[in-house]
């Protein structure tokens, strides 16, 4: 018969057991993706961008949650160690990660956002966004805060930038031509950036011909059909003049398609349907025949439409359902 020492011995020798693996467990720091620049790239190219997170060193893969898009990893930022003289400790340096990923988009990929998540031998990171542009990918360059020194655009074409500080004004200029029906679409807020955009158009004079702050959520929409030929200048600042490197926006300029509603919403799997549309660069298109395949996914989709020079719309919801 055990004696009361003899059975506490045991006890503390499985509690032990019980709790080094689940130490070694916790240990082991699952990655962490905080950002991704550039957020967005276009079909049919190759771009680097930069990651920043932490616990990035390890990685053995580039997970996408769609298709058309494969990832090559480039650098990883060399981090500090530390080194003890004996045997039983180890240390580690909480410090951020930097990786250089070149992504190659298929010409066919879909255009829309997609989850890009890191694979490391302590597991998965939290997903990012990444979107695939059927336009011209172009950053800012500073400085860009007068008209002077606006940055040239060749419409059509989706701007990149961030606003830096409180007094950052960022000035984009483009020439237009007569009855061009220009769309100005600011993608900050809808990103997860703090940006709390206004957006305003200067005419081939220096004449404000209209301002937006506010049109899908905090996000700026200018919707204006050229009066002058001759050269515009775009400008975006910050509403409420606050600034950091989170501050990041994607401005679509051009004569491009922006679809507002479609109507019904939604349709019931294994039936068609003609869905009405309206926007604007639409042209002749005010009707969609839909056909849903019983077998689609229940939930919502993101709907475009493709107009006849191959350039999407905004994404609008359309929900698949089983009822009619």
């Amino acid at each position: 018969m055990q004696n009361p020492q003899s059975k506490i011995a045991l006890l503390s020798c499985v509690l032990l057991c019980l709790v080094i693996p689940i130490c070694s467990i916790q240990a082991q720091v699952i990655p962490q993706v905080t950002s991704v620049t550039p957020i967005a790239g276009q079909r049919g190219t190759t771009v680097e961008i930069a990651l920043q997170g932490q616990n990035l060193n390890q990685v053995t893969k580039i997970l996408f949650s769609g298709s058309g898009i494969s990832a090559e990893l480039k650098h990883a930022d060399a981090q500090p160690l530390v080194r003890f003289n004996g045997q039983g400790i180890s240390g580690k340096i909480p410090t951020s990660n930097r990786l250089t990923v070149q992504i190659t988009i298929d010409p066919t990929t879909p255009v829309g956002a997609q989850s890009l998540r890191l694979v490391t031998t302590n597991g998965v990171s939290n997903p990012q966004r990444f979107i695939v542009s059927d336009l011209l990918e172009i950053a800012e360059t500073e400085p860009n805060s007068t008209i002077d020194q606006a940055n040239m655009l060749t419409l059509p074409a989706v701007v990149n930038g961030i606003i830096t500080s409180t007094d950052d004004l960022d000035l984009f200029r483009f020439s237009a031509k007569k009855d061009q029906r220009l769309i100005c679409d600011v993608h900050a807020s809808r990103l997860g950036s703090p940006l709390d955009s206004l957006l305003t158009l200067f005419d081939p004079e220096g004449k404000e011909v209209i301002s937006n702050d506010i049109s899908n959520g905090l996000d700026s929409l200018i919707d204006y059909t050229v009066q002058v030929p001759g050269d515009y200048v775009l400008q975006i600042r910050d509403l409420r003049y606050k600034s950091g490197n989170n501050f990041f926006y994607r401005i679509r300029v051009g004569e491009l398609p922006y679809l507002d509603t479609i109507f019904p919403l939604g349709g019931k799997r294994g039936t068609e349907s003609a869905v009405s549309v309206t926007g604007r660069n639409l042209g002749p298109i005010k009707t969609i025949q839909m056909s849903i395949s019983p077998d689609t996914p229940l939930g919502n989709q993101e709907m475009r439409v493709v107009n006849a020079t191959g350039i999407s719309t905004n994404p609008h919801t359309f929900v698949a359902g089983n009822l009619k």
